[in-house]
């Protein structure tokens, strides 16, 4: 599948839309979220957020995931950051798909999700120069 550096992808068994980077430059992927806390569950450590989607009239949606580990995001000119990382699936091009997405508050990015290149890897080229290239919606269901 070629995709182009926009895409439109869906989460919550494809009730929620949202637009998203891909950046063949980042190694992983990150997703808005906000308000992150973390809490145990049945002696597993889990993190809850709200998951800012942008779309407008909607309010964020809270989303409970087990954290798979933590990454350390090397940033320019500022200290290394540990984010949480945690499995979502998500549907992109009308195909079901599943990552592992960082943790970060998006609020100073034009887009609040950021695809990188172990989810891209996976399932697309990149047409750097397009935009919106997979054309197919995601049916109810796909993308939890």
């Amino acid at each position: 599948m070629i995709l182009g550096y926009v895409e439109r992808i869906w989460f919550n068994a494809g009730d929620v839309s949202v637009k998203a980077k891909l950046d063949t430059g980042a190694k992983t992927s990150s997703v808005d979220a906000r308000n992150i806390e973390y809490f145990e569950r049945k002696g597993k450590k889990w993190v809850r957020f709200q998951f800012e989607t942008r779309e407008s009239g909607r309010d964020p949606v809270i989303m409970e995931r087990p954290v798979k580990r933590h990454v350390r995001i090397k940033r320019h000119h500022r200290d290394n950051q540990r984010r949480a990382v945690v499995m979502l699936d998500f549907c992109i091009g009308g195909r079901p798909m599943r990552g592992e997405f960082n943790l970060i508050n998006r609020e100073r990015f034009i887009y609040p999700v950021l695809l990188g290149r172990q989810v891209l890897k996976k399932i697309a080229l990149v047409d750097s120069g397009a935009s919106f290239l997979g054309g197919r919606e995601c049916e109810p269901g796909s993308g939890s």
